[in-house]
């Protein structure tokens, strides 16, 4: 029973394995059967007579797949804008975080999960949530880099916030500054990652800015553009382009592009 045990978990490995990669290759639908099909036979092999490092290794397969497949919902969200796919995205990250227990112990998994739940949250409109999490992935992990992925979703969700409410408008500047001076400060190696990470501070800090100071948020826009020409990042170029091109025609829509 136990070479038997191995032998399914060894194939719920290769099944999650390949639907991530389908997920990369763009091949959403297979990937949703892999993903699907890993999760169904990891839960029930979780009713089985399992060991306990083998339950606990399963338990984190599963896990794993519906993550993936929040991330596959989240991806078609931000391709097709259809709140439906915001939604979904939200269940498959919820049910990954309702198997967390006392086999999980990784902090920096934890968090990470708290911050999946803060972005799908923030898809879903629901920006009170949103912020709770945000504020649980922060403080959950040990990671800086994670912690500043953090703070710039909870500025971006303070943003969002303030459209109605002008209250949260130095809240969602306070995190970004928060944010932009621990990477000044801790942030050490320069490289794709990392100017990534430093694009997305100047882009958040720009698009909440253009709310009081447009000249500012254009200024902040233009160094984003720049330093990702440099490490040629084209997805944050696109990205800077984009803002640069709103706050010059349409300022007051710039905030919306959270």
């Amino acid at each position: 029973m136990k070479k038997l045990h191995k032998w399914k978990i060894e194939a719920l490995k290769s099944s999650l394995d390949a639907g991530w990669k389908e997920r990369e290759n763009g091949n959403m639908e297979t990937a949703q059967t892999y993903l699907n099909a890993t999760v169904h036979l990891g839960l029930q092999l979780l009713d089985t007579d399992l060991q306990k490092n083998d339950k606990k290794e399963v338990l984190w397969i599963v896990i794993e797949s519906l993550n993936h497949l929040g991330i596959l919902y989240k991806i078609l969200y931000r391709k097709n804008r259809n709140k439906y796919y915001a939604f979904i995205s939200r269940n498959y990250f919820y049910n990954a975080y309702l198997l967390f227990g006392d086999d999980i112990t990784d902090i920096n998994k934890i968090a990470t999960q708290y911050f999946h739940l803060g972005e799908a949250n923030l898809m879903s409109n629901d920006t009170d949530e949103a912020i709770k999490y945000f504020k649980k992935a922060q403080d959950s992990s040990k990671d800086i880099e994670g912690k500043i992925h953090s703070k710039i979703h909870l500025a971006q969700a303070y943003g969002i916030k303030s459209k109605t409410d002008k209250t949260y408008l130095n809240k969602a500047l306070n995190e970004i500054d928060t944010a932009l001076s621990e990477f000044d400060s801790k942030i050490k190696d320069v490289n794709e990652s990392t100017i990534i990470l430093y694009s997305a501070i100047l882009l958040t800090k720009a698009t909440i800015l253009s709310i009081k100071d447009i000249d500012k948020a254009l200024d902040i826009a233009n160094k984003s553009l720049e330093l990702t020409k440099k490490f040629n990042s084209t997805h944050r170029e696109k990205q800077s382009e984009k803002l640069i091109e709103v706050l010059k025609n349409s300022p007051e829509t710039a905030i919306d592009l959270i």
